[in-house]
Order: C-alpha cells, then structure tokens, then sequence
C-alpha cells in the first residue's frame, strides 16, 4: 500500500469529481471517529455498501467503540483480520485527534475525506467538504447518486441511519430541507423508517432513564433561564448502570429545556470534563466551544475543559454568557 502523507492544504472535490476517484479504485477501508454516533457509522457502512454495488472491495475499520445499538448495521461491512487496503478514506471525521483507537497504522495514509464539519483540518490530500450539510450521510447519499448507484432496502436504511440521527429525527435546527427530502427519498427507496424511528429516538432502558433522571438533578439554568448546565460524574454512570449506548444522543436533553438556548452536559474524564454543547435560538455552540479548543456545528459542538466538574460547569457558564452578551 502506497503511503500517503498528510497535508494542510488539501485538495477540495466535489461531488462529481469524488464518484470519479472513487470509480477508479478498489480495496477500499473507511475510517469513521472515536466514540462513533449513527452518522458516522451509517456513513461509512452506506458508502461500503455502495461502492460493494460497483464490485468493489470495501470495508469500513471495525471501530472498537462501536456501541450494541449498531452492531446489526455494521457488522456485514467490519474488515476482517489481515485485509490490506489500497485505499484509506474517512468519513464525518473533522480531525487527526479524532481518529478510532487502534487505527495509528492508518493516520498518515488517509487519501480522502468525506465530511460536513465546518471546523475540519485539512488532514487528507482529498476532501470533500458541505460545512453546511446536516449530516455526513447526505453528502454519501449524492456520491451514491453520482456513482449510478439506485440505493436497495439496506442502502436506503443506512443511509436514513445516518441523516436522521445527526438531525435529532429531523428536530434540531440543521435540518434543512435537503435533509428532508434524501429522508423522502430514502423512504421511497425502502428504508425501514417505522422500525428505525423506533429503535434509534424512542426506545429507552432503565438504565437511560436513571441517566436523564441525574442529568435533571444536576441541572444549573443561569443568563435567565437561556444557559443551562448539567454534570454526570463517572460514579453517577455507574450507579446507573449506563453503557455508552444508553447514552447515544444523551446531550441534547439539556438543550429541550423550554426557554434553553445554550444546553450544556459536562461529563467527567480522568483528567478534564468532556462538554457536549447544543444551542438552537442563534447561539453559535462552534463558538462557544472554540474558546477551549473545540468546534462543530452551530447547533452542535463538543470541547474538553481542563478542570473537575463543577469548576467546570462554572466556566462554561460563564463563557455561555459572555456570548449571550451579559
């Protein structure tokens, strides 16, 4: 396998130009991030899939924090022991630091990278970039397209996987309206939309509702009632018996708060508090989070603050402020 350095100048692709790239090779593996949520692993399952369609050899990399809630999707396409790629790509992965556990013998071979974070480092000699897409599916739904691909059933439902999860089902404020209409889309061409809407943003186990339970207990609102701030501690996840499925989209719940326009969760780490930030009403969470060497999506973004949860949760607050202003 050819190794590939990466660059801080990449070369942007469109749409059409990535089909083409992609058309031209084979034994392809797809990287998603640590810690990967539905769009990323729809993504990736979705666009191996696809290029499986064109004859292709595609695996995308058996991510170790894959969570049970997607094992089923993602298991056809995980790489078996010893597959030698010729190709390396990336999908909705913004950075070098975001690469899965496991994956170093990869990190500097990385040709091609699909994403819609507007915060991406230019890590790849390739990128196709939409900073102003909902999610990494949609822009792997119009590759497929431009491949010649007609999504199946399962290439339907992968791909719906990955548009619904990143837009909250279709709630949160970077739905757009092409959001809406690959969904439309995607239904028509078999995704199993009833079972996945239930399984993915309604089914809950205890141990989740023991979770939003303390997430509620450690609730702080400031600026009004506009910020508000919550803490998880490792001891409180375990207490509830919370695995990292129990906690797929867990942040947003600070953010449904009537009158919240900066939902906050700070979760404990060894050595800092992990915050998940989401904002609807024009706060800018990227900002926000970019203050402590973070970033994301307006709606949507995620910093580590150096300090143990309630100093934390108080510096934050503050930042919060500032930007509202006060």
């Amino acid at each position: 396998m050819e190794i590939r350095r990466m660059t801080d100048s990449s070369r942007r692709l469109s749409v059409e130009e990535t089909a083409a790239w992609l058309r031209e090779r084979d034994r392809f593996l797809i990287l998603s991030h640590k810690r990967p949520d539905g769009d990323a692993l729809g993504s990736a399952a979705g666009l191996a899939e696809g290029l499986r369609k064109l004859g292709k050899t595609a695996y995308i990399y058996p991510n170790p924090e894959i969570t049970p809630r997607y094992v089923a999707c993602t298991a056809p396409y995980l790489a078996p022991e010893g597959f030698q790629p010729e190709h390396v790509l990336t999908v909705d992965t913004a950075a070098r630091n975001m690469f899965p556990k496991g994956s170093s013998d990869y990190e500097d071979k990385v040709e091609l990278s699909i994403d819609h974070h507007g915060s991406h480092e230019d890590y790849s000699p390739l990128l196709l970039l939409e900073g102003d897409s909902a999610s990494c599916g949609e822009i792997v739904y119009l590759v497929i397209k431009a491949l010649g691909i007609e999504p199946d059933p399962n290439l339907a439902s992968l791909l719906y996987i990955a548009v619904s999860t990143d837009t909250g089902c279709f709630r949160q404020a970077n739905t757009t309206a092409r959001s809406l209409t690959t969904a439309g889309e995607l239904v028509r061409a078999g995704a199993d939309h009833v079972h996945l809407n239930r399984v993915l943003f309604e089914m809950k186990t205890r141990a989740r509702l023991a979770v939003e339970t303390a997430i509620a207990r450690n609730t702080r609102y400031s600026c009004g009632g506009r910020v508000a701030v919550a803490t998880l501690s490792e001891q409180e996840l375990k207490d509830c018996g919370a695995t990292e499925d129990d906690l797929d989209n867990i942040s947003s719940l600070v953010q449904q708060v009537e009158g919240v326009v900066c939902g906050v969760l700070l979760r404990e780490k060894p050595d800092c508090s992990k915050a998940s930030v989401r904002a609807s009403g024009g706060f800018n969470a990227s900002r926000l989070c970019a203050r402590f060497g973070g970033g994301g999506h307006v709606g949507a973004a995620g910093c580590e603050i150096k300090a143990e949860l309630t100093a934390a949760a108080g510096i934050i607050a503050r930042a919060a402020a500032e930007e509202l202003g006060e």
